[in-house]
C-alpha cells in the first residue's frame, strides 16, 4: 500500500508525507500496521509505483538478497521453481535477472508472454513432468544447484530439488513446510509469509538493501480501479498475477455517488463513511475515547 500520513505521533516529520508498505489485513479498507513496516517514499516514485514496489522490494530484501549473499561461489548455479507465479515470485525472478546468475526456472502454467524476453541466461522449462527439467539441470550443473527457490507445492518437485542440490547447496522452500527427509551438509529454509511481513524495520531496511537501480525491475505494471469499480478490481487480479502484474485500488478519492447501504458503512469495506458525521454521547471515559479512536482509524473524519 502507498498512503499519505495525515496525523502522526512524533516518530513523523512533518503530516501529508508520502509512506508505503506491507501489511497482512483481513477483507475489507482498513490497514494496521506497526511504524516498521512502513517507509517513507522515495523522491520521484509515485503512489502508484510505490504501491506495486512495496511488496516485490520487501520479499526480494527479505529473503532472496540474504540467500544470495551467503553463497561464496562467484557465479551461483539457481534453481528456481515458480509454481503459479505468485507476486513474491515473480519478484523474485525478477531480482535474480539483473544479478546475471545462471538460472533455470520452472512454471507450473504455460509461460506468459513475457518470459520471451528474459534474458539469455535463463532457462525455461514445465515444471511438470518432472524428468524434463531434472535431465537439464544435471548436465547444466554437473557439481549440483548452488541454490533452490521453490514456489511450487508439487512434493515431487520438492524431492528431486534436494537430490539435485550440491554438497552445500541452499533449499529455500517458501510458502509450505520442508519434506521430512533431507541431506546432510546443505542449508534448508522454510519461508513463511507472515513472519517476512512482522519483520522489524521491513521497508527501510529493503530500500537500504536493494540498490535502487533495481527498483525498476521489481516494479509490475498496474492496473488501477477506483473504489466504486472494486468488484471488477477482484475478478481481475488472478490473470494480472499470472501476467505479472499488480492490481490496486485508488482510495484517495472517494465519488460522492458512492452508494451506503447502512448507516456509517460503505458497502464492501470494514470502514466508516468520511463523509458521514459521528456523533459520541457521553464519551468522556476510556469507552467513549476508545471508541471515537475506532472510528477515527477506520476512516471517519
Amino acid at each position: 500500500f502507498c498512503c499519505s500520513v495525515t496525523s502522526a505521533k512524533a516518530r513523523v516529520s512533518s503530516f501529508h508525507s508520502r509512506v508505503f508498505g506491507v501489511a497482512p489485513v483481513q477483507d475489507g479498507s482498513v490497514i494496521v500496521c506497526k511504524w516498521d513496516q512502513v517507509a517513507t517514499v522515495p523522491s520521484g516514485i509515485d503512489e502508484t509505483d510505490a504501491a506495486s514496489l512495496a511488496g516485490p522490494l520487501a520479499f526480494v530484501s527479505s529473503v532472496v538478497s540474504r540467500v544470495i549473499s551467503t553463497v561464496h561461489t562467484k557465479k551461483p548455479r539457481v534453481l528456481l521453481h515458480l509454481g503459479q507465479l505468485s507476486p513474491a515470485a515473480s519478484a523474485t525472478l525478477s531480482y535474480l535477472s539483473t544479478l546475471a546468475l545462471d538460472i533455470t526456472v520452472t512454471i507450473r502454467d504455460p509461460a506468459p508472454s513475457y518470459f520471451k524476453q528474459l534474458p539469455e541466461n535463463v532457462h525455461t522449462y514445465q515444471s511438470t513432468p518432472c524428468d524434463i527439467w531434472s535431465f537439464h539441470v544435471r548436465k547444466w550443473a554437473s557439481k549440483g544447484v548452488d541454490i533452490a527457490f521453490n514456489f511450487d507445492v508439487d512434493p515431487n518437485i520438492t524431492k528431486e530439488t534436494i537430490q539435485l542440490l550440491s554438497t552445500r547447496g541452499s533449499l529455500v522452500q517458501v510458502g509450505c513446510e520442508l519434506p521430512s527427509q533431507l541431506r546432510r551438509g546443505c542449508h534448508y529454509i522454510s519461508v513463511d509469509y507472515r513472519d517476512v511481513l512482522n519483520e522489524e524495520g521491513l521497508m527501510q531496511s529493503a530500500l537500504d538493501n536493494v540498490p535502487s537501480s533495481i527498483w525498476p525491475h521489481l516494479t509490475p505494471s498496474s492496473m488501477i480501479f477506483p473504489l466504486s469499480k472494486r468488484s471488477e478490481a477482484y475478478k481481475q487480479t488472478a490473470s494480472a498475477i499470472s501476467e505479472g502484474r499488480t492490481v490496486l485500488l485508488d482510495l484517495r478519492t472517494i465519488e460522492p455517488d458512492l452508494p451506503v447501504t447502512r448507516g456509517g458503512l460503505i458497502r464492501g469495506t470494514a470502514a466508516f463513511d468520511p463523509r458521514a458525521s459521528y456523533v459520541v454521547i457521553g464519551g468522556v471515559g476510556g469507552l467513549g475515547v476508545n471508541i471515537a479512536r475506532c472510528l477515527v482509524e477506520n476512516g471517519a473524519r
